[in-house]
This record gives C-alpha cells, sequence and structure tokens, in this order.
C-alpha cells in the first residue's frame, strides 16, 4: 500500500507542470463562456478536463521511458496500476470540488441564483460517469501505451462532448426528474450507484492488471 501511495505521489509530480494558472483561467473561460447557456454545462466541461489529465501520467512515462525506470526501482506493477486508478479517482474529486466552486463564482457574477441541491447531484452524477468513462480508458492505456491508445479511448468522451451539447436543452427536464425520482428513492440509487461504481472499477483494475503484466520493458 506505501508503494502505491508512493506513485501516487509520482503522478502528481507528473502532471503538476501542466496545472499551472494559465490553464486554470483557459478552463475558467470556457467554463464561462458554456454558463451562458447553463451551469450544467459548465460544471460538464470543467469535469471533462479529468480525461484529458488522466492521459498525461501515461504521454511522460511513454516518453521518458519511465516504466523501465519503475522495473529498475523494484516498484511493482501492482504498485503502478493501483496507484494511478487512485491518481485518477481523486483527480476527478478534485475537478469536481473545483466545478462546485467555479459554478458558485460564475453564478454570482451572472447574478443567478445559486442551485445548490442542483449542482451537487450534477457533479456526483458527473463524477460516476467519468469515472465509468476513464475504466474503461485505463486498460488501453496500459495494454497499448498513450500513443497507440489516445485516440481509442477519447471516442467516449468525444461522444459525451456532442451529447452535451445536443442535449444541453433538455438537461433541466431530465435533471429535474431524476431529482424527483432521487428524493423518493434516495438510498436504493446511491446503495445500487455505489455498488455498481466499485464493482466496475475492481473489473476494470483487474484488466489493466492483466494486461499489463504482459507488457515487455
Amino acid at each position: 500500500m506505501n508503494k502505491t501511495l508512493s506513485f501516487l505521489k509520482l503522478d502528481y509530480v507528473t502532471l503538476r507542470p501542466y496545472v499551472t494558472m494559465k490553464n486554470l483561467f483557459i478552463m475558467i473561460a470556457v467554463a464561462l463562456f458554456f454558463t451562458v447557456q447553463s451551469n450544467t454545462s459548465s460544471i460538464s466541461i470543467l469535469m471533462a478536463y479529468g480525461f484529458m489529465f488522466t492521459g498525461y501520467p501515461f504521454a511522460v512515462g511513454e516518453k521518458c521511458n519511465m516504466d523501465e525506470l519503475y522495473i529498475s526501482l523494484s516498484i511493482s506493477r501492482n504498485a503502478v496500476v493501483g496507484g494511478r486508478y487512485l491518481f485518477t479517482i481523486l483527480m476527478e474529486l478534485c475537478l469536481g470540488v473545483f466545478a462546485c466552486l467555479v459554478s458558485v463564482l460564475l453564478s454570482l457574477l451572472l447574478h443567478r441564483p445559486i442551485e445548490a441541491r442542483e449542482t451537487l447531484i450534477v457533479v456526483v452524477t458527473l463524477f460516476f460517469v467519468l469515472s465509468f468513462l476513464q475504466t474503461l480508458q485505463l486498460p488501453v492505456f496500459f495494454k497499448m501505451g498513450y500513443a497507440k491508445g489516445k485516440m481509442m479511448t477519447y471516442m467516449p468522451l468525444m461522444v459525451l462532448a456532442f451529447l452535451i451539447i445536443v442535449i444541453s436543452k433538455h438537461v433541466s427536464k431530465v435533471l429535474s426528474r431524476f431529482i424527483e425520482w432521487l428524493s423518493k428513492n434516495p438510498v436504493t440509487a446511491i446503495t445500487s450507484g455505489i455498488l455498481i461504481w466499485l464493482l466496475t472499477v475492481l473489473i476494470s483494475y483487474q484488466i489493466a492488471l492483466k494486461l499489463y503484466k504482459k507488457r515487455d520493458f
């Protein structure tokens, strides 16, 4: 477990140069543009950045032959896969918090009412949806590497972005119905969602670990 957490820190150090104030301002500017339509769109765009950030450690590692370094440092493949999964989940959680803060800030600037409950439900839902899509993405990276696998892994994100644009005008109605159903069945909905998510992550992890162990470095 200690090696897994150490690898998690290593991924953070790898990503940190890309998390600059310039990039943050660009993210906020894009969110502001989409907030003109709805807060839901801005939160979706901000949290979708996690999809791009997921590939950065793989890209840097492939460019610098980090996989061979991991072997020379006696870092097990279990620690590599486990650390990267933890990093991905924590990163999406951090982006969810960031999206909430930006949404509140933009609502204040645009003099719009702050829908705290709606915002929280959107963030939690997107966390589960995006992290689910990332469980499809990570095994591909561990098997094929970043260069070969990036186009295949970005296809779900392109589909998601297209759907967000197409159905953005109808999101409020769907979200209202979802909130109504959730309010009537909170325990069933939350428990089922968490169990399905945990099972998906576990299966994805096992597949990624099996594929990564087969690679020669």
